[in-house]
């Protein structure tokens, strides 16, 4: 065997290689906030360094001051980790962030999800008041076309991640879609004949813990 053949032939190898899969396991992952997690840290730079090695021979180059760098988990266990503040990805030192944006989905460090709800929130009521000056100009059908292509697209879009998140954060993304049902039906915020629930059942729209738990796998 010569010795391109006893290099990786992936990334999934690299990983294997490196024991690093277990690091992510539960019981793993107890130990390692229970004890010195000094040598886990060393094995997933490691892991890292090979990984850019990999890339390099296969005309892949990683930027690692573009990498961002976060650490999850509880604010308790969070507080564990006080002396950790940065990783070092192929020979650059990143410092760990509080929050991290990856496919269009802002995630927080304790996985609240209540900066990436806030950021959807604010971008589909943005579009609301947008779709508000065209409605008149609408009729019924295209106004619900409108609608989805503008709004219930980003409700629904990576909505899975969603699950579990604190009914105060899901309760925004309610309000935006009784806000955009309201719109859609001409209907005023104060003084409307039809309740906000109404209004979802008239358009056949299901409320937005119902669509997270849609998404949920079986």
């Amino acid at each position: 065997m010569n010795r391109a053949d006893t290099r990786p032939s992936g990334g999934f190898e690299i990983l294997t290689m490196h024991c690093v899969f277990p690091l992510f396991q539960t019981h793993r992952l107890r130990h390692w906030i229970a004890a010195n997690y000094n040598q886990d840290i060393t094995t997933l730079e490691s892991c890292l360094n090979s990984l850019r090695t990999w890339f390099c021979e296969n005309g892949i180059t990683l930027y690692p001051a573009k990498s961002v760098a976060i650490l999850f988990g509880t604010s308790q266990k969070l507080k564990s980790f006080s002396s950790l503040n940065s990783c070092n990805v192929a020979g650059t030192d990143i410092q760990l962030s509080d929050k991290l944006k990856i496919l269009g989905a802002t995630l927080d460090s304790n996985l609240t999800m209540e900066i990436h709800i806030k950021a959807l929130s604010s971008s589909c009521f943005y579009h609301i008041r947008s779709f508000k000056q065209i409605r008149s100009s609408l009729d019924h059908d295209m106004a619900i076309s409108v609608a989805s292509a503008l709004v219930s697209s980003r409700l629904d879009h990576l909505n899975s991640i969603l699950y579990g998140a604190a009914s105060k954060h899901i309760n925004h993304l309610q309000h935006v879609q009784k806000a955009l049902s309201r719109t859609v039906m001409h209907q005023r915020s104060h003084g409307s004949p039809l309740s906000s629930t109404a209004l979802l059942q008239n358009l056949h729209w299901l409320p937005i813990e119902w669509r997270i738990r849609f998404k949920r796998p079986p």
